[in-house]
């Protein structure tokens, strides 16, 4: 469930890493409502562009799936912070613009 395609390079769009869009992946699996209800927190904070994002299955890889089975969804900022449910709107929003 890929929604956001992929960024051009920061140079081509005038961007420096400090104003460069938050990647944030979401780790989810079908079938999963909380899953989908994420998935609506990272398409609305996308709409005002603040981040890009892209699902995870962790059904298609064994390590991911012993990692988060219990835990979906999960949302990990730029390779970093790690968000899991439940969460906000406010407490993505907060931990995309605040991170290092």
């Amino acid at each position: 469930m890929r929604l956001v395609a992929a960024e051009p390079n920061l140079a081509s769009r005038g961007e420096t890493a400090a104003t460069a869009l938050a990647t944030v992946v979401l780790y989810s699996k079908p079938g999963c409502h909380l899953c989908d209800e994420a998935a609506t927190i990272l398409r609305r904070l996308a709409s005002e562009q603040i981040l890009r994002w892209r699902a995870v299955d962790i059904t298609t890889d064994p390590a991911l799936f012993e990692r988060f089975k219990f835990r979906i969804p999960v949302l990990e900022i730029d390779s970093g912070p790690i968000l899991d449910w439940p969460t906000t709107v406010e407490r993505v929003r907060k931990a995309v613009l605040t991170r290092q």
